[in-house]
C-alpha cells in the first residue's frame, strides 16, 4: 500500500509526500492541480477576443497554469518561461498537444517582436 499525505493546498494546488513502500528513507512530491476552469477561461476569451491590446502592439497568447513551469522543465530540459528561452516557449505554444493553453489562434512566431 502506497503512503500518500497531504502536505499543502494553496491556490487549487495539491502537494502530497508520496513514501516508497521498499525504502521509508525515500520519498517524492506529487503535485495535482484541476485545470478545468483554466481551460475553459481561456476557451471563452479565445471565442470573444483576438487577444490584442488596443494599442495592437501586444497580444495575450495564452495561459499556462503555475505548476506547468516544473512539468515542462522536467520534460524539455529547460525551463520555456526563463528569460531567453524564447524560442522553447515558442514551440511549447506552437505544439498541438498544448492547445488548449492557448488563447489565441495561429501560430506563435518568436522573432516577431
Amino acid at each position: 500500500m502506497v503512503d500518500r499525505r497531504l502536505l499543502d493546498y494553496h491556490d487549487g494546488i495539491y502537494e502530497y509526500i508520496v513514501f516508497d513502500d521498499v525504502d521509508p528513507e525515500k520519498f517524492t512530491l506529487e503535485y495535482q492541480c484541476d485545470v478545468e476552469p483554466l481551460l475553459d477561461f481561456n476557451k471563452a476569451y479565445a471565442s470573444m477576443h483576438d487577444g490584442y491590446t488596443p494599442s495592437r502592439d501586444l497580444q495575450w497568447v495564452g495561459s499556462f497554469p503555475i505548476h506547468m513551469g516544473e512539468k515542462l522543465k522536467q520534460e524539455l530540459g529547460a525551463d520555456p518561461f526563463a528569460r531567453g528561452n524564447e524560442d522553447l516557449l515558442t514551440k511549447v505554444l506552437n505544439d498541438p498537444d498544448y492547445r488548449a493553453f492557448r488563447t489565441g489562434g495561429g501560430r506563435v512566431d518568436a522573432r516577431r517582436r
